[in-house]
């Protein structure tokens, strides 16, 4: 994570966008209070000492169940995420304009087809499309 910050601060990107998969457990009590804390503190240092929008929509990992509602959500470690101000989860504030770039982020159920045909299980699936008038302020990370 603080690798991330220092890339951002470095190229001064104008926002850092998350699509999904916070955690790598969907189960609460799998996920260290420690590791809940260290990515709170980062998110307050991207957003409030580098000044950088973080935007976000949450991945089948983030949340127990699939359950993406925000009752839900907020209950789970990544709600800790979401008490930032300076943290948008697209799925719940719509749009979002940074610096003349578009961020749009949705998710939609999908079934997972698993052996002859069987509903395996409904993942949830996330697409983060941007839109701009500026493709190089496209910047991404992997």
């Amino acid at each position: 994570l603080s690798n991330i910050a220092d890339l951002c601060d470095q190229h001064r990107v104008d926002a850092l966008c998350c699509t999904g998969d916070w955690f790598h457990k969907k189960n609460p009590q799998a996920v260290p209070h420690r590791l809940v804390r260290s990515l709170l503190d980062w998110s307050h240092l991207v957003t409030d000492k580098l000044d950088i929008p973080l935007l976000t929509v949450l991945g089948n990992h983030d949340v127990q169940f699939n359950d993406m509602s925000p009752f839900s959500v907020h209950k789970q470690p990544v709600g800790s995420l979401l008490t930032n101000p300076g943290v948008s989860w697209l799925d719940q504030t719509g749009p979002v304009a940074v610096r003349g770039v578009t961020f749009v982020g949705s998710s939609f159920r999908a079934p997972v087809m698993g052996p002859a045909g069987t509903l395996q299980e409904d993942l949830t699936q996330f697409q983060l499309p941007f839109l701009s008038s500026r493709p190089e302020a496209l910047v991404q990370l992997t």
